[in-house]
């Protein structure tokens, strides 16, 4: 995650939140735009941590974060992160989970935008539909020859359920719902379109807006 802000110190940590993941060149090629967006998400969102919470804040929160990582391969144990919060006065504590949860929610929407940029240059490519989509289903169906009547046999025992429901820890406010659909279009606009230096840069204060509205909405 590196900083965009005007003039703010750069939060430049070593990792990001894919960085862990094992791939070969080619895998990086293909997952290099998604870590550029989140990288530039979560320097905006380090930027409002830095200017609205502080450094104490923003230090425990980078902290963390690279602790998670060394955890994550075993060079430290849970012991040493968790000794970072050892009463830890809950005015410091709030923001810091509130900096995760929003940094979650902006990995989430760099992940979707992702899926949507594969998809696009898998249809310009001509290439044949993914596996597990409806297209490349009903393709199968087709090249195994089977009619109509057999299909629907098969069919004719499923059991399709749909099951709405809304999980208490998934509950937003429509501020943040709001937010979060600005910033996925500014991203959407950012990655679709061939952008001067002048619109690089008020895209980019469009998503630092956004950013702030997650930031301080409770």
């Amino acid at each position: 995650m590196t900083s965009p802000s005007r003039g703010a110190p750069d939060w430049r940590p070593s990792i990001s939140i894919v960085d862990h993941i094992v791939v070969d060149d080619e895998g990086r090629t293909l997952t290099e735009p998604l870590r550029e967006d989140i990288r530039l998400l979560g320097g905006i969102l380090g930027d409002m941590v830095r200017e609205h919470s502080g450094a104490e804040v923003f230090d425990l929160v980078e902290s963390a974060r690279v602790a998670a990582f060394k955890i994550r391969r075993a060079e430290i144990d849970r012991d040493e992160l968790a000794d970072l919060f050892v009463d830890l006065d809950i005015s410091v504590a709030m923001p810091i989970i509130r900096a995760f949860s929003n940094f979650a929610l902006l990995a989430n929407l760099a992940e979707d935008i992702h899926r949507e940029r594969r998809r696009m240059i898998h249809v310009r490519a001509g290439d044949p539909p993914q596996d597990s989509s409806l297209d490349a289903t009903y393709a199968k169906l087709a090249e195994a020859g089977l009619g109509d009547d057999e299909v629907g046999d098969a069919l004719a025992d499923a059991t399709v359920v749909p099951v709405i429901t809304a999980h208490p820890t998934e509950t937003r406010r429509r501020s943040v719902f709001e937010a979060q659909n600005r910033i996925t279009e500014l991203m959407r606009f950012r990655s679709r379109t061939e952008l001067t230096p002048a619109e690089e840069a008020a895209v980019t204060e469009g998503i630092r807006r956004q950013i702030l509205t997650l930031w301080q909405t409770a």
